[in-house]
């Protein structure tokens, strides 16, 4: 038989074995208590956040958009080209009326270009061999800019991001900005070296450029810059 010692010792090792048993299962249930409180968090947050950027999407996002300036879209026009008749002294008048149909744009360019003429033909440079171009008046906002041959232009209704070299002279009419319909006007005399058919080419762009409704005409005859030019002639006889 045990001794009542002995009994005591086993009794208490057996007590202690159940209480080391109990804590682990205590342990393991706090652990997992912790994970679902965890796993309850993460899935509230993101919760709340879903619900905030619903919100955002729904609410906010399109009210703010809506009160955002939209680009300006200009549409420009040829409101008028007219050609006087041949002078005594071998030159004749052009005027030309550039109108935007549309919203106020930042630049609307009118450019006339003389496939007839080579050289300089800006009248005040004083070299009057090729003939030359004086601008009589005009009231755009911004100064005349006169084009020689060779010069860098942009093309392809780019705005400047692609260039190339002209091949005959021109002189650009531009307005920055210019305002939703308005009009601007300028009237040039042209002194052609030559006695011939004389061929002037005309458009206007309108930058940013949007597709086929930001430059005029919108078909038809293409120049050396790959964009679309309205063609007018006259013959000249001295």
């Amino acid at each position: 038989m045990l001794s009542n010692e002995k009994i005591k010792i086993s009794l208490t090792v057996g007590q202690l074995g159940r209480d080391k048993l109990e804590k682990d299962n205590d342990n393991r249930n706090f652990i997992k208590f912790g994970k679902n409180i965890r796993g309850i968090a993460t899935g509230s947050i993101i919760a709340a956040l879903l619900a905030i950027y619903f919100s955002l999407m729904w609410n906010f996002f399109p009210a703010f958009y809506s009160v955002q300036p939209a680009i300006a879209k200009g549409l420009p026009t040829l409101a008028e080209v007219g050609l006087s008749s041949l002078s005594t002294g071998g030159s004749f008048d052009i005027s030309v009326t550039g109108f935007n149909r549309g919203e106020t744009t930042d630049i609307q360019i009118v450019s006339i270009s003389f496939p007839n003429m080579t050289g300089n033909i800006n009248f005040g440079d004083g070299n009057h061999n090729d003939g030359y171009i004086k601008v009589k008046n005009h009231n755009f906002s911004q100064s005349p800019l006169f084009v020689a041959s060779g010069d860098t232009v942009g093309s392809r209704y780019s705005g400047g991001s692609e260039t190339t070299a002209a091949k005959y002279p021109s002189v650009e009419f531009f307005s920055r900005p210019w305002k939703g319909n308005t009009g601007h006007h300028a009237q040039i005399e042209v002194s052609p070296a030559s006695s011939d058919k004389f061929v002037i080419f005309v458009k206007t762009i309108s930058l940013p450029h949007f597709g086929n409704l930001s430059h005029y005409p919108q078909n038809g005859l293409k120049d050396y810059q790959e964009e679309f030019v309205e063609i007018h002639s006259t013959y000249l006889k001295r």
